[in-house]
Parts: structure tokens; C-alpha cells; sequence
């Protein structure tokens, strides 16, 4: 979820999708981390929203920027 709402997931969705809605086809065309990766950034928002009671996107923004596949 965190990596999904991330500004630049939108602005490569928004690439090649002429709209905002998002379909399953539009999922499955999109390129992920890998799953270690995903499952870590999972721990991570937990982590921060334990903290802070809520992510903003300055943070989502910010950690995704760091990812490695």
C-alpha cells in the first residue's frame, strides 16, 4: 500500500494511463520491488505510524526514494 501511494508510482502511472482509476491490468503492468523489499518498507510504515499515528507523504515520498529492487 505504502509503496502504491507513493508520488512516484502516480507519476509513472499517470505515464502511461490516461486516467486515475486503477484497474487490475494497470497493477499488473506496473514494476515492483521485490518482495523483500516490499515486506521491508511494510515493517518500516508500521514502525511509523506506531511513532507518529500516521505517514504523510513527505515520508512515503522520501523512504520509497531510498528503494532498491
Amino acid at each position: 500500500m505504502v509503496f502504491l501511494n507513493s508520488t512516484a508510482v502516480d507519476v509513472y502511472f499517470r505515464s502511461f494511463s490516461g486516467h486515475t482509476q486503477v484497474n487490475a491490468t494497470d497493477l499488473k503492468l506496473l514494476k515492483y520491488p521485490s518482495r523483500e523489499v516490499l515486506l521491508a518498507l511494510g515493517k518500516w510504515a508500521k514502525e511509523q505510524e506506531a511513532i507518529t499515528g500516521a505517514l504523510t507523504q513527505e515520508q512515503i515520498d522520501a523512504r520509497v526514494a531510498t528503494l532498491r529492487a
